[in-house]
Formats: structure tokens, C-alpha cells, sequence
């Protein structure tokens, strides 16, 4: 979803996931060892992400924790926005409407 926009970004960018852990690694310390370190945190939110219990205790408890202790600019975006306006499609008609869709 950030692709888009990253694409335009003028500096180097880590963009650090779960997908990132290894084997062995504690989730949650991983985590705020990550939030600690970053400038800006961006979450997308989607009906998976608010439904699930480790993010709405654990993940997203710290996101907010470090956003109000000045440590992390917290960005978060409602998916299924896909940066569709940062793409030629902007100029064409969509079959919705695209004032939801943001």
C-alpha cells in the first residue's frame, strides 16, 4: 500500500516488519525494540488487524505508548486505501467512489 508513495520518497527508508523475525525471536520484544528506534510507525488498519487480540493488546498498546511519549509519529492508514491517487488511475473514472475510498 505505501509502495506508491515510497517510490517518491528522498531518503533512505528502513521498513522494518514481522516478517523480519527469526526464528526464536520474542515477538513483542522485537517490537518495541523496533518502535523504539523508529522515527515514524505506519499502521495499516484493516478489519484483520483491529480483529485480532495480540495487535489490540500488545502491538498496538506500544504503537500508541510511544506516539504519546514523543518517540514515534504514529501514521496510520484504513486499508483498502492503495494510494490509488498517486498512480496514472487518478486521472480515469473509478467504478466507486473515490471520496469513500479514502
Amino acid at each position: 500500500m505505501a509502495a506508491p508513495y515510497l517510490r517518491a520518497a528522498k531518503t533512505e527508508l528502513d521498513l522494518g516488519e514481522d516478517t523480519r523475525l527469526q526464528v526464536g525471536q520474542q515477538w513483542d520484544v522485537e517490537i518495541r525494540r523496533a518502535l523504539h528506534q523508529a522515527g515514524v510507525g505506519v499502521a495499516r488498519v484493516c478489519t484483520d488487524f483491529l480483529a485480532s487480540t495480540h495487535v489490540t493488546d500488545n502491538e498496538l498498546p506500544a504503537m500508541i505508548k510511544a506516539a504519546e511519549q514523543g518517540g514515534l509519529q504514529l501514521l496510520w492508514a484504513y486499508i483498502p486505501a492503495a494510494g490509488w491517487d498517486q498512480t496514472p488511475l487518478k486521472r480515469l473514472q473509478a467504478a466507486h467512489d473515490e471520496e469513500a475510498a479514502r
